[in-house]
């Protein structure tokens, strides 16, 4: 179960990161290059939505909360910030 929300949960990081990557042009690959390099950053945003994600209703918070989280994170790791995470 752990190894699974783990995966589920860097997966979702990506969906996240998706909109802000492809409007600054970058592509799949690029963007699962980029994520993998700060993996523990990815993974500490996206498993706690993941897992909030699971709560009945919880969704309706979460995602719109967490797309804004991932235009953030993205930004973060595209501007090259290295004093977070």
């Amino acid at each position: 179960p752990v190894l699974a929300v783990c995966i589920n949960g860097y997966l979702l990081g990506i969906e996240l990161t998706g909109i802000p990557f492809t409007r600054r042009g970058k592509s799949f690959k690029e963007r699962r290059r980029v994520l993998a390099t700060r993996r523990s950053m990815v993974l500490g945003f996206a498993v706690p939505a993941y897992l909030l994600c699971l709560v009945p209703l919880a969704a309706m918070i979460v995602i719109p909360a967490a797309m804004a989280g991932g235009t953030v994170l993205s930004h973060r790791l595209l501007s090259g910030d290295r004093t977070t995470g």
